[in-house]
């Protein structure tokens, strides 16, 4: 389904920037959340509580909707922001996960929400947490969220993203108020 989300950008160039939007409005504000419970209706936290010999699996990340994606990794390097951050879009990836696995990362941002029946981003299921650099995040297909943003020092995340390298790979939505995510 293709929806009318306005001109498509790679995730890179549309991380949230930490200048407020102009905007006759003020910004919805978004207050991070204090533990990681509630995760799980967007994706997976990657990470290993256990004892030491015991496996965390987290194959699911390469299954994919779309037959003829094909798993890629790269590495993305991201400027720090700080908070308060005003997000003035939220992208996805409508048939496959996206996966964030921290190389040189201190804290940083996994801003999500699931889709509307329409497609659009559910305003209301909009949730904010600050991850450290010890774990990973996976985003399921379709669930929108923020780009990457991370605090307090550059970052480089490897990311895994089944995908066809086609525009359809990435949805960018443009908010029609800006959100601001507050600690």
């Amino acid at each position: 389904m293709t929806l009318p989300l306005g001109p498509m950008t790679t995730p890179e160039s549309s991380s949230p920037t930490a200048e407020a939007a102009i905007t006759a409005k003020p910004p919805v504000r978004i207050t991070l959340s204090q533990t990681r419970d509630g995760f799980e209706r967007f994706g997976l936290l990657i990470c290993h509580d256990g004892a030491a010999g015991d496996r965390a699996d987290f194959s699911q990340v390469f299954e994919t909707l779309d037959s003829g994606a094909v798993p890629r990794l790269h590495v993305n390097r991201i400027e720090p922001s700080v908070l308060p951050l005003t997000l003035t879009s939220l992208e996805r990836h409508p048939a496959a996960w996206q996966t964030f696995l921290p190389l040189d990362v201190r804290r940083y941002l996994a801003c999500v929400a699931v889709p509307l029946a329409d497609g659009r981003p559910d305003p209301t299921t909009l949730q904010a947490w600050i991850l450290d650099g010890r774990t990973g995040v996976a985003f399921a297909p379709g669930i929108w969220h923020a780009g990457a943003t991370v605090f307090d020092a550059p970052g480089r995340f490897a990311v895994i993203w089944p995908r066809r390298d086609a525009a359809g790979d990435t949805e960018i939505f443009t908010l029609p108020q800006p959100m601001r995510i507050e600690e």
